[in-house]
């Protein structure tokens, strides 16, 4: 597994956990053992990726995971979100470069500003 889809695992794992087990409260028995079975098999699966020491991801490949996540537009507080260990001045130049380098589009202004892919 690549670093960028290990950190895009990380991202959405408690997403996928929370609607599994959504799932499993509203289907029957012989169902709910084999969601509580995959999930088993999941957590064994990528123990060794969540447990890895965070990779430090340069402003390119942290725009590439947001926009394979992302299909919508997104602000730089949406950016923030996604990466919460960078500051707001480190997303700015990040939004500011992928906006030149076109890998995203940039609309309106100032406290405006919206982001989509190209």
């Amino acid at each position: 597994m690549t670093p960028i889809s290990c950190i895009a695992v990380k991202l959405k794992l408690p997403e996928i956990v929370s609607q599994l087990y959504a799932l499993a409260k509203t289907i029957t028995f012989s169902s709910k053992a084999f969601i509580h079975f995959m999930l088993n098999v999941l957590n064994e699966a990528l123990e060794p990726y969540l447990n890895q020491k965070e990779i430090t991801l340069k402003a390119k490949d942290r725009i590439q995971i947001l926009i394979q996540q992302i299909n919508t537009e997104f602000t730089r507080s949406d950016y923030l979100k996604y990466f919460k260990s960078i500051s707001s001045p480190t997303a700015s130049r990040d939004l500011a470069s992928a906006v030149k380098l076109k890998l995203i589009e940039k609309l309106g202004d100032k406290r405006n500003t919206k982001y989509k892919k190209q």
